[in-house]
Formats: C-alpha cells, sequence, structure tokens
C-alpha cells in the first residue's frame, strides 16, 4: 500500500514537473517569420514581431508576444507592445481554434494622409504563398491604453486619441 502511494505521488509530481518545464523546451521564436509571412499573405500588410514571444502553460495556457509593428510598405501604421493570447486547450489540435481572450497592451494606431493617399489602404496586392486554412473564433478582445494619431497634410488637420479601452465579444475568422 506505501508502495503504491509512492508510485501515485511520483507520478504526480512529474506531471506538475512537465507542465513548469514544457515551455522551456519548445522554441516558439522560431515561427515569427512564418506568422509574419502567412499574415502579409492574409492581409497585404507587413508585420515584424521584434520581440519574444513566450508559452506558458500555468496557471493557464497562453502565449505572449512582444513588439510587434505592423507597416503598409514603409510605412508604420501599428505599434503593439504586448500581445497575449489566451487559447481553449481542447481546440488547438482541431480545425477551429478558440481564443478565450486576445489582450492588446500598449497599442498605438498611426493613420496618415496626403496627396498621394493613405497608409492603411493596402499598397500592394497579397502574396502568392499559400495561406494555411485557419478557423479562428476570439471570444473577446482586450485593448489596453491605445493610442489613435491622425494626420492629414492636405487639410493641414491632426487629432490625437490617448488612453483608449476597450473590450470587444465574439469574433469570428477565417482564413485562407
Amino acid at each position: 500500500m506505501k508502495k503504491l502511494l509512492y508510485v501515485i505521488l511520483a507520478i504526480i509530481a512529474l506531471l506538475i514537473a512537465a507542465v513548469f518545464l514544457t515551455p522551456q523546451f519548445i522554441d516558439a521564436n522560431k515561427y515569427k517569420s512564418e506568422a509574419e509571412a502567412q499574415f502579409k499573405a492574409a492581409t497585404g500588410y507587413d508585420m515584424a514581431i521584434k520581440g519574444e514571444v513566450k508559452l506558458s502553460f500555468f496557471p493557464k495556457i497562453q502565449a505572449r508576444i512582444k513588439n510587434v509593428s505592423i507597416f503598409n510598405g514603409l510605412k508604420n501604421l501599428a505599434n503593439i507592445d504586448e500581445i497575449t493570447a489566451y487559447p481553449r486547450a481542447k481546440t488547438l489540435f482541431k480545425d477551429k481554434i478558440v481564443i478565450n481572450s486576445l489582450k492588446a497592451d500598449k497599442v498605438t494606431v498611426t493613420l496618415e494622409k496626403n496627396e498621394a493617399g493613405n497608409n492603411w489602404e493596402v499598397s500592394s496586392t497579397p502574396a502568392a504563398i499559400p495561406v494555411s486554412k485557419l478557423d479562428l473564433q476570439v471570444t473577446s478582445v482586450d485593448i489596453v491604453d491605445g493610442k489613435v494619431d491622425y494626420a492629414d497634410s492636405v487639410k493641414k488637420e491632426a487629432y490625437s486619441f490617448s488612453d483608449l479601452n476597450f473590450k470587444t465579444g465574439i469574433t469570428v475568422l477565417t482564413v485562407g
């Protein structure tokens, strides 16, 4: 009876160790270029992930991406200090992925208009690389400490909105 108890405790200890140690053996940073290419193919915009990508399985499954920029050609469109996604575990290996919560911290969107056009209209046709089929449902999107800057050099107008915080409900995206 005592040996059975030790075996059960050893199995529990191994499971707990696996939850804490597994993220250290997965290098999520090696998928940055693939994510950037898929984003370009799906949207026509360039994305640069300049910071680290980290995974965690405790206390919740989460992916955290730091320092993300979105460009339209050479024109900067948005900067995001940190994106954190909390996926629903049972959907990770299925055709439809459910993200319980997507949080973006310190989002800055820069909209510029001049005689040549603006920086938010896609300047190029999305790349001809195949886009992975992705059925994605995001239960909520939370923007924290957002800022939008708008400049119109034709009309000589500029507006800035800061300290923007909002949360949305269910969003369903199908890519590919």
